[in-house]
C-alpha cells in the first residue's frame, strides 16, 4: 500500500491513488479483526499479558501507515 500511494505520488497515477484509497478501507476493517481477535485471546489466557502492548502498539503503526498512505494518495486525486 506505502509502494503504491509513493508510485502514484512520484508518478501522479490516479490508478494507483485511487487502489491505495480502496485498501485504506480494508486495512481499517483488519485492524478491528486483529483487535478484537487479540482481545479475546487475552480474555482466554492464550496470549500473555505483557504482548498486549507490543502487539497492540505494532497494529495501532501499520494503521497509522495505512493512514498515512491514504493521505498522499487523496492529494493526489485532488481530495485534500
Amino acid at each position: 500500500m506505502y509502494e503504491k500511494a509513493e508510485h502514484a505520488l512520484i508518478e501522479n497515477n490516479k490508478q494507483y491513488a485511487r487502489e491505495v484509497v480502496r485498501l485504506e478501507g480494508e486495512i481499517n476493517g483488519l485492524e478491528k479483526k486483529y483487535r478484537q481477535r487479540h482481545i479475546r485471546r487475552l480474555e482466554r489466557g492464550i496470549c500473555r499479558p505483557e504482548a498486549d502492548v507490543i502487539f497492540t502498539e505494532s497494529l495501532r503503526n501499520l494503521e497509522r501507515i495505512g493512514d498515512h498512505s491514504d493521505n498522499i494518495a487523496n492529494s493526489v486525486l485532488g481530495n485534500l
